[in-house]
């Protein structure tokens, strides 16, 4: 991923206080590597959908074009929040194995969290804090996309991507 190579990796390689000694501000180096990082996703995004749709026509499978689009827009979305985070987590530590750590762990407490809290009648209100419910609440593959929740998903994205702007503009360079 762009983020996690581009920020704590190039920290870690020294190389990152060369590419900041260009006249760039951080924030635009960081917002074009949050760019590319999106571009990635709607990329491999697009084509999983493209071959989704060719393999239920090819197959047989009866999953509707509109379900195939729903649930790559929802997965693309969680991928990019996913990546906000470990932007995030980057600018604040330089640490590529801790920003890895921090970012897949989160996803798995936020799916888990979405499994989980229903189960339990005291906790069930608090399932909507978590990205697994705005992901799959709504069941994209059969209802198609879900603009309310992808909004959520894409605000979530975005505040992410300010945190992580803002604490890569304070921070210092290590080493």
């Amino acid at each position: 991923m762009v983020v996690l190579r581009g920020l704590p990796g190039e920290e870690e390689s020294k190389a990152l206080g060369a590419v900041l000694s260009a006249p760039v501000a951080r924030s635009t180096f960081l917002w074009a590597k949050t760019a590319a990082m999106v571009v990635q996703v709607v990329v491999a995004s697009s084509a999983v959908a493209l071959g989704l749709v060719l393999g239920s026509l090819v197959g047989g499978l009866g999953l509707s074009a509109a379900g195939i689009v729903g649930v790559t827009l929802h997965v693309a979305l969680l991928g990019v929040l996913f990546g906000a985070v470990a932007a995030a987590v980057g600018a604040a530590t330089g640490a590529r194995r801790l920003t890895m750590a921090v970012s897949a762990g989160s996803a798995a407490v936020a799916i888990v969290a979405w499994i989980v809290l229903p189960l339990v009648d005291a906790l069930e209100g608090f399932v909507r804090l978590s990205p697994g419910y705005w992901f799959n609440s709504s069941v994209p593959l059969v209802s198609g996309p879900d603009l309310s929740h992808l909004l959520v998903l894409a605000g979530l994205a975005l505040m992410w991507c300010l945190v992580a702007v803002g604490l890569f503009m304070c921070g210092d360079l290590k080493g």
